[in-house]
């Protein structure tokens, strides 16, 4: 016997149990979907699988599960040594005259830390078309002049300042990301001269490291993935740590931060939050729902909570 009941049209609940009815359409199936199963357990962790209109499988999760799920997050992320994460990347990302694995990841990091950018991997990329600083390629390096270089139109810049070269460029990473968001983010000059130092390695691929410790004593250019970023965050911070962290992590900075200015300036707390919210959601490239639900921790939206 099925613990699922198969549904074909989301409206038509005639079938159904007039509890089944409110909860089917209290998860709010979105109506593209198809083969679409949900779970005869009011209680089960996953309530609803379905396939989008490109045919890949979706969730609808259960939300005590979902609420869990938050507050699981932000505990980890608090819990995490962040100071001990900026001094290991900041030790290994000094070159000492070798392209290393280390070298390589640390410098990501920092440029990830600086431009709030998404990790990305190959999969996202080939399903989405959806970029990420793993995913970045020579051809998302742009040198623009600075009096014709307009950053007003964009979804979401870096809050860097715009910092010119001798020639008047500005050197930004432009490049589509999750949800076709156009991104444009300005380099400093420390990543500038980090990316200039790789941007001869051969390939598409914008960020690789020289594997010296081969057979043919060659040198080997090899891609850095998602995997290899999250293995140094294990080994050398946290066993439990990830690259998501960093994200939430940064997000809640540049929310503490912007919410202390807006308070001094004399702004009242409800309307500093939501301006905080907002400004945060810019950094990210998102909007201020989705980085008031997902990044910022829920205390922080607490009238009594101290930021």
């Amino acid at each position: 016997m099925n613990n699922y009941y198969e549904l074909n049209d989301t409206k038509n609940l005639s079938s159904f149990s007039e509890d089944d009815q409110k909860r089917i359409k209290y998860l709010r199936i979105p109506p593209n979907w198809n083969s679409i199963k949900v779970t005869k357990d009011p209680s089960s962790k996953i309530q609803v699988t379905g396939k989008d209109a490109r045919q890949r499988t979706q969730y609808i999760y259960h939300p005590a599960w979902i609420q869990f799920s938050k507050e699981t997050k932000y505990s980890k992320v608090n819990s995490i040594n962040f100071t001990t994460f900026e001094n290991i990347i900041k030790r290994y990302s000094e070159f000492n005259g070798t392209y290393s694995k280390n070298y390589i990841i640390s410098n990501m990091f920092i440029i990830m830390k600086d431009l709030n950018i998404r990790v990305g991997n190959e999969k996202y990329l080939e399903e989405n078309d959806s970029v990420g600083l793993c995913t970045l390629s020579k051809s998302h390096y742009k040198k623009l002049k600075s009096n014709t270089s307009n950053t007003s139109n964009t979804s979401n810049t870096s809050n860097t300042s715009n910092t010119s070269n001798k020639n008047d460029t500005i050197n930004k990473f432009i490049f589509k990301g999750k949800k076709g968001v156009l991104h444009e983010k300005i380099l400093l000059p420390k990543h500038i001269t980090f990316i200039e130092n790789i941007i001869s390695f051969p390939g598409k691929s914008l960020f690789k490291y020289i594997n010296e410790n081969n057979e043919s004593n060659q040198k080997c250019y090899k891609k850095v993935t998602a995997d290899d970023l999250n293995q140094f965050l294990k080994k050398y911070v946290d066993k439990y740590m990830s690259c998501k962290d960093i994200r939430t992590y940064c997000a809640n900075t540049i929310f503490k931060r912007e919410y202390s200015k807006l308070i001094k300036s004399g702004i009242n707390s409800k309307k500093s939050r939501i301006e905080a919210t907002k400004i945060t959601a810019n950094q990210l490239g998102n909007t201020p729902k989705v980085c008031r639900d997902s990044y910022i921790d829920p205390k922080l939206f607490m009238s009594e909570f101290n930021i």
